[in-house]
């Protein structure tokens, strides 16, 4: 969460483009840092990530901006709070899905949910008989709803 909010605050803050792509550099190497850790559980390598996002940005930073410039909440963190409920949502169904056809709850939702949602699309009757087999008729009709509805919303 930190990473996110010195990330988007970064350009902000440091108004020379030199000291900027100093400062960027620095958050890129402790994102490497960050892979490598969620990577090999190597958690010793975290006071490098912390030292690189922190120190490496205030240390490339040698000019002020002009006036105050207030620190805004990261979007990412945002639109990951939006979007909690219909990820919750879509991981119950995977995970339903993944139980009937015994696979996991990713592979079900990487592999058969695009095949539903063209089934959903195309033959409700089919879909109906999907849904019961798969015993999520009524979740997974509401999902697919929803997510039909703010496609054609948005386009």
């Amino acid at each position: 969460m930190l990473f996110q909010w010195i990330l988007e605050n970064a350009p902000y803050q440091v108004p020379n483009p030199h000291e900027l792509s100093e400062a960027m550099e620095a958050l890129a190497e402790a994102d490497m840092f960050y892979a490598w850790i969620r990577k090999t559980q190597s958690w010793h390598l975290l006071s490098y990530a912390l030292e690189l996002m922190t120190a490496g940005v205030a240390v490339a930073k040698h000019t002020s901006p002009k006036g105050w410039v207030p620190m805004k909440f990261p979007q990412k963190i945002a639109s990951m709070s939006r979007t909690r409920m219909a990820r919750e949502q879509r991981r119950a169904i995977g995970a339903a899905i993944g139980s009937t056809s015994h696979v996991s709850a990713r592979k079900a939702l990487q592999f058969y949910m695009p095949l539903i949602q063209f089934v959903f699309e195309h033959d409700k009757s089919r879909f109906e008989e999907m849904g019961e087999w798969l015993e999520v008729k009524d979740q997974l009709g509401e999902f697919l709803a929803e997510r039909e509805s703010a496609s054609s919303d948005s386009a």
